[in-house]
């Protein structure tokens, strides 16, 4: 119990830090003039402080959840307008971009084109608006500093159109949008409490304590955008090798981790997409490969811990009328599919889908974890290679 507690109070040194920074009071904050000989000279007076305010924060959300609860499924949220955030690069996507605007980009309510100043804006863009983010790194798609453009984006959204939308999606170049079966499942719930939706991965979280969102298309609800939007204005710069679990910018980094470390160190995980039978909505492959892909290595990223109520092959996926996205056609010859699941999109624009699960956290199999987690589903085993990174020792 008591090594269980200081790597708790370990996991709040991080947020603390995180806090710090997005008040740009940092020195002040730690309070480095009189240190402890505990905590790498933080006081636990301090972690514990902290962690009451954030654990304050979230109760504040307590009555709204608990109303979404009491009406689940009989009370829908209205406006429930989407917001479609592209992240791309001119000319190189000049036939996405063409694709989008000719299919799903209209059916937003905002669609916005985000682009690197170093790039020529895109030319005869029709449908939806340039958004043109200012980046210190090469916007270059073989350097992948995407996750530069991305938070960039981000910030600007948040400062520019948060009144235009009640959901906020990143929406991948190559991947085809289902808008309006996205709001056929986001009118159950309310978009004043934080949400993250997408599809849910874990491969990353007994080592690193990363569970994400995968890049394809990832939701916001706009309190969850308002809270990020936060830490990303202060967010520090720092170079690679650094403690993952802290939010910054760095060379390289994934942008859909990336967001996802922001995120928790607002209180913000991902939230369930699954439906009552464990069938996914978001899909990280072209769907034709989703109704042959087997459940053959739990090793897997696609697998890993994931709940065994997920199904494979003809089990695998909602109906196509509620499926909301789907990644994985780069190629002008995937063309005809991608205006194929267009055809598909507007055939299935009155159809009533089922409401979804209650609200919950993602979905995990307990029984294939292979380590300890918190009640905020931090990893234990993660919070020990982080105190043997910092030199913090947990006694027992």
């Amino acid at each position: 119990m008591r090594f269980t507690r200081k790597l708790a109070l370990l996991l709040g040194w991080v947020s603390l830090m995180v806090y710090c920074w997005s008040m740009t009071k940092l020195s002040s904050c730690l309070n480095f003039s009189q240190p402890s000989t505990e905590h790498g000279g933080v006081s636990a007076r301090h972690i514990i402080s902290h962690q009451r305010q954030i654990h304050h924060v979230q109760r504040s959300y307590e009555i709204l959840k608990q109303d979404e609860l009491k009406h689940w499924g009989l009370h829908t949220y209205y406006p429930n307008r989407i917001l479609c955030a592209v992240p791309t690069t001119w000319n190189y996507s000049a036939h996405r971009i063409r694709r989008i605007q000719d299919t799903w980009g209209p059916l937003c309510d905002t669609l916005i084109f985000a682009v690197a100043s170093e790039h020529k804006k895109p030319i005869n863009v029709t449908v939806g608006e340039i958004l043109v983010v200012n980046m210190t790194r090469s916007a270059s798609p073989k350097d992948r500093n995407i996750w530069e453009k991305s938070h960039l984006m981000w910030r600007a959204v948040a400062d520019k159109y948060i009144n235009k939308a009640e959901w906020f999606l990143k929406v991948d170049d190559d991947t085809f949008l289902f808008p309006d079966h996205l709001r056929g499942f986001t009118e159950f719930y309310n978009p004043n409490i934080p949400r993250y939706f997408g599809h849910t991965i874990m491969h990353r979280w007994k080592n690193e304590n990363i569970v994400f969102n995968t890049g394809l298309a990832y939701v916001l609800s706009r309190e969850a955008l308002l809270q990020l939007a936060v830490l990303l204005r202060n967010m520090p710069s720092w170079k690679p090798g650094l403690p993952v679990e802290l939010c910054h910018d760095r060379k390289g980094a994934g942008e859909d981790s990336s967001i996802s470390i922001c995120l928790k160190n607002v209180g913000i995980i991902p939230d369930n997409t699954l439906d009552q039978q464990g069938r996914q909505r978001f899909f990280p492959f072209q769907l034709q490969a989703h109704y042959s892909h087997k459940r053959d290595d739990e090793e897997s990223w696609f697998w890993k811990y994931k709940p065994k109520i997920v199904g494979t092959e003809e089990n695998c996926c909602v109906p196509k009328e509620e499926v909301i996205a789907v990644h994985g056609y780069k190629r002008i010859g995937d063309d005809e599919e991608f205006y194929k699941l267009h055809a598909q999109a507007l055939a299935s624009r009155n159809h009533v889908a089922p409401i979804p699960p209650k609200p919950s956290s993602f979905w995990y199999d307990k029984e294939l974890l292979d380590f300890e987690v918190d009640e905020w589903h931090n990893s234990l085993a993660a919070a020990e290679t982080a105190a043997k990174f910092t030199g913090y020792t947990a006694r027992r």
